[in-house]
């Protein structure tokens, strides 16, 4: 009897799973296992097909290939640029010239949502050679870091990037990838009055405010006043992160608006100390003539002269740029304008 109960019961647990299985399989509510296949593999290649494909623009300003590391999810990101160069010059006196200006890497690490490395690695005129010209020994290429630092992305408006950074002041100084400038030189208004490509080690907070203002404002070190000549102004003041003297800093802003589909609107404001403990400041003995400078009274002319060199050397030689610039970049149609002034205190500079 008992025996016979059992195993109905055993008979009706059996049953009834089979019955809501061949239910289900009626009713198709569940789907099959090839069903199942086809959606997985779909999803795999979908993923294949993101990962492989690149995202050709730029980001805050910077140029397509600066900005590959802040279009990846995770991970390496390789990019980078070449430029190379034929003049063609109609002077008989001038001897025709091809040269490998440029040839840029650009390596990127995401190591999560929000923390990014991002480095310029840049090769002038083919790299290094010696060449002895009139018996002295010159290096005709060069190697630098354009700008590598970390990006800390807090929120979509508040960004911070630590490192050797690009000044944000300009057009080109940013976007200095040759695809990303109209003529096939850089213009001499942002090659001498903004000394692009322009680079210091510093802070720059950055960010996005809604999608109709873009910012950028930091602190960084100030160039070498020492450097600046008449023919270049501060160009050769630039220290490019290399044994950077620092005992002047720089202060930028840098704000960019989009009022309208394809229309930018922006400027940026720069000042900074340059004296570097480098320069003594001009006071009203520097504006007379050299008492000593028709004698022959040899030491006392060179005590003069240490005495005026080694004075504090305090002087801050501030240095002042402000932009303002209009693109317009919708279809066919592009269209820039810039118009930039530099200027320092003349009482702090020596001639």
């Amino acid at each position: 009897m008992y025996r016979k109960i059992t195993l109905l019961l055993v008979l009706i647990g059996v049953a009834i799973p089979l019955q809501a299985q061949e239910q289900n399989e009626e009713g198709g509510n569940s789907p099959s296992v090839e069903e199942r296949l086809n959606v997985l593999e779909e999803e795999i290649e979908r993923l294949r097909l993101e990962k492989a494909t690149k995202q050709y623009e730029g980001h805050h300003g910077m140029g397509p290939a600066a900005s590959e590391v802040y279009h990846i999810g995770e991970g390496l990101s390789w990019g980078g640029y070449g430029e190379v160069k034929y003049r063609d010059y109609r002077s008989k006196y001038k001897t025709d010239q091809t040269d490998v200006h440029r040839f840029i890497l650009y390596a990127g690490y995401r190591f999560n949502d929000w923390i990014l490395l991002n480095a310029e690695i840049e090769y002038e005129h083919a790299g290094f050679e010696e060449e002895t010209v009139a018996g002295s020994t010159v290096n005709s290429g060069e190697v630098f870091v354009e700008f590598a630092y970390i990006d800390l992305q807090f929120t979509e408006w508040a960004q911070l990037a630590l490192g050797l950074n690009l000044v944000p002041v300009g057009i080109t100084n940013y976007r200095h990838e040759p695809t990303t400038f109209l003529p096939s030189e850089r213009s001499q208004t942002e090659s001498n009055i903004i000394p692009s490509t322009w680079r210091e080690v510093g802070a720059i907070l950055h960010g996005d405010i809604g999608s109709f203002m873009t910012y950028r404002t930091g602190i960084m070190t100030g160039p070498r006043g020492a450097k600046f000549s008449e023919s270049s102004w501060i160009r050769g003041g630039r220290t490019k992160g290399s044994k950077a003297r620092s005992e002047d800093f720089a202060y930028v802003l840098g704000l960019d608006f989009y009022p309208y589909e394809g229309w930018t609107v922006g400027g940026a404001y720069y000042m900074g100390d340059s004296g570097q403990r480098e320069i003594a400041e001009i006071n009203w003995t520097d504006r007379l003539s050299d008492p000593l400078s028709g004698s022959d009274t040899t030491g006392l002319k060179t005590a003069l002269s240490d005495i005026r060199n080694n004075r504090h050397k305090d002087a801050r030689v501030r240095v002042h740029i402000a932009e303002g610039h209009l693109e317009y970049d919708y279809g066919p149609v592009k269209m820039r304008a810039l118009l930039a002034r530099g200027w320092m205190n003349e009482r702090d500079a020596r001639a």
